[in-house]
């Protein structure tokens, strides 16, 4: 840890302090967070957003997500009370096939999840574990189409599949935030733009689904999801991990 994040760590005790009813200890703290603001160049933002982590996932996911991926990444983050955005980064692969250049440059895309940073952790593995099953529903549903289906039509009624499957696991998910924690986000992603220029994942629908085309999917992927219940841990810990039944 830096001495800028101790000092931080600091600063947030202090404030803490500064609420307490001893009058002569909580001015005391006070000005002891102002100088250690004062000496590090924080500003009362820094402090504001302190407590907030942005956690990735270990899934990849296509820099612009499909809208059942996206649908899926909203609940969740939303569920854990997080924000969510998908992050794409540059790196550097080897590949000896390549005679001239042994190596490419990909860009590989990811959920981050952005709150409180237990629930920012829970958010980023729920999304893993979730990831793991509507895949495995996924290629379960292929496998039920008839073999003579072609390659485009199986990929478009598996999309389909996934769209309602995951908007059966969203049907138990309050998918609202109070008016203090949209404006707490808003002003985080206005304090974040200054150091980072990201794509922020939404609720919106890209292109509406062709639900009469490829109604094999809907009921079954509706259906399926239903059964899939996702919770949030009681306490946090380690034991409590089985966010999904």
């Amino acid at each position: 840890m830096s001495d800028k994040d101790k000092a931080l760590e600091r600063i947030e005790k202090c404030l803490k302090l500064a609420e307490s009813g001893n009058e002569n200890e909580a001015k005391q703290a006070m000005a002891m967070a102002k100088k250690l603001m004062l000496k590090y160049g924080f500003v009362p933002d820094d402090i504001d957003f302190a407590s907030i982590s942005e956690v990735a996932s270990n899934s990849r996911v296509a820099k612009t997500p499909p809208n059942y991926m996206q649908s899926l990444i909203v609940g969740i983050a939303t569920l854990f009370k997080c924000k969510a955005i998908i992050k794409t980064e540059r790196k550097v692969v080897l590949n000896p096939k390549l005679k001239t250049r042994p190596y490419s440059i990909v860009g590989v895309s990811y959920p981050v999840f952005i709150g409180e940073k237990s629930q920012a952790m829970l958010a980023a593995y729920c999304f893993d574990v979730v990831c793991g099953r509507i895949a495995e529903a996924r290629k379960l549903f292929i496998s039920s189409l008839h073999g003579n289906c072609k390659k485009a039509r199986r990929t478009a009624e598996a999309d389909t599949y996934c769209e309602y499957w995951v908007a059966g696991v969203r049907k138990s998910i309050d998918m609202t935030f109070s008016e203090k924690e949209e404006e707490h986000f808003e002003r985080y992603f206005k304090y974040r733009e200054q150091k980072e220029e990201t794509k922020i994942t939404n609720t919106k629908v890209g292109r509406e689904s062709n639900v009469d085309k490829y109604n094999r999917g809907v009921a079954k992927g509706y259906e399926d999801g239903l059964k899939e219940r996702l919770h949030v841990p009681v306490n946090g810990g380690e034991q409590d991990k089985c966010l999904i039944s």
